[in-house]
């Protein structure tokens, strides 16, 4: 009996050491499975993958870019020739010398701006993103809130709210580039402070507005009622 219950206990014992050691076995075998498939999934990414979709990535990118270098350069273009030229110096050009302008104009962009690319990318491409969001904000925003929200603003009070933004802009920009000054914020957030306050005492200066036009607009701090 005594003998029976050993080779019972012994036979239960090499059971369980069995058992750990399948169960080792599969743990190490699903290890040596998830290596492998993450060896494969490495591999066709540096490869199949990669060799896939980088040039649908790069067909992508490319054309975003030229959509909006080809946008740019007509509002290049029409700017020039017909918000600046037939406005303010010939009224009466004809639209083939206008045509003409405009073509002349988006050559000189393309030119110039190909030779700024070419001349120190990095450096140039961060100081020309920061100063197109910085000059905008200085120039822009604050004609915009006020001429939607405000119903005491006028053109005289935008205008020089834009002008007031871009010289400040640019001479705070100017002054912090030939360290002559050290400031705590970007040009753009004293440009904007300017602008507001050119905004606020030239409207304030100037002739109001009539209300017609003001409701007419649906300028001002209030969501119209629908009528009855």
């Amino acid at each position: 009996e005594h003998g029976r219950r050993g080779r019972q206990r012994h036979f239960e014992a090499g059971e369980m050491v069995g058992a750990e050691e399948r169960v080792v076995g599969a743990r190490a075998h699903l290890q040596i499975v998830h290596a492998l498939a993450q060896a494969r999934m490495r591999h066709l990414g540096r490869n199949g993958l990669v060799t896939f979709f980088a040039p649908l990535v790069a067909v992508i990118v490319l054309s975003a870019v030229m959509s909006t270098t080809d946008r740019l350069m007509l509002t290049i273009g029409s700017y020039v020739s017909w918000d600046v030229y037939k406005q303010f110096v010939n009224k009466d050009a004809s639209e083939k010398s206008i045509t003409l302008l405009s073509r002349v104009s988006i050559g000189l962009a393309t030119v110039i701006t190909l030779y700024m690319a070419w001349s120190n990318p990095p450096e140039l491409l961060a100081w020309l993103i920061w100063m197109g969001i910085g000059v905008m904000l200085a120039c822009f925003v604050t004609p915009l809130f006020a001429g939607l929200y405000w119903r005491r603003a006028t053109r005289e009070g935008a205008l020089a709210s834009m002008i007031v933004g871009l010289v400040g802009i640019s001479v705070i920009s100017y002054a912090q580039y030939i360290k002559l000054i050290a400031l705590p914020m970007h040009p753009s957030m004293y440009g904007l402070i300017l602008s507001l306050a050119a905004m606020i005492l030239v409207s304030l200066a100037t002739k109001k507005p009539s209300e017609k036009v003001l409701d007419e607009t649906n300028t001002g701090m209030f969501i119209r009622q629908p009528r009855a």
